[in-house]
């Protein structure tokens, strides 16, 4: 029993050390990159090509629970699926395009344009706090909308 919990805890280590790429990290490994639209560990099946055939979001703790053999970059487990972790950039302009604002909160004062925008994005909220310019300040990425609440409080 104590040797299970030592492995789980060696392989939380190296989960950890897999170093997170960015869409264009994970292009010098994967031939069509833009499958990775959301920040997340993927589980990918690539050809001989290097081009995926199958790509999903997964938990982390799903990699964890398996027999994986890890690199700097990525793991691979016996079925030969690679697992990247990837942190996808968000686009502000396609969020406003292509999201749904789900809370709205902004100054009401004249020359005061700062507040927050939260929209419902791919799966994921993404919370846009602008400053009394309107300038975009910071731009955060949530799993649920509760997290977000507890943010704004």
């Amino acid at each position: 029993m104590i040797i299970i919990i030592v492995r789980n805890d060696m392989r939380d280590m190296k989960m950890k050390n897999v170093n997170v790429l960015s869409v264009e990290e994970v292009s010098e490994y994967v031939v069509n990159s833009e499958v990775f639209e959301v920040s997340g560990v993927y589980k990918v099946m690539l050809n001989d090509d290097c081009e995926v055939v199958s790509c999903e979001l997964v938990e982390e703790s799903e990699v964890m629970s398996k027999d994986v053999k890890y690199y700097d970059d990525f793991c691979i487990d016996d079925e030969n699926y690679e697992y990247y972790k990837v942190e996808v950039e968000v686009d502000e302009d396609d969020v406003f395009e292509n999201g749904e604002l789900i809370i709205e909160d902004v100054s009401n004062d004249e020359d005061d344009d700062s507040g927050v925008l939260v929209y419902s994005y791919k799966n994921k909220y993404i919370m846009m706090s602008f400053d009394i310019g309107g300038s975009l300040c910071e731009l955060e990425e949530f799993d649920n909308l509760d997290d977000v609440k507890k943010m704004l409080c």
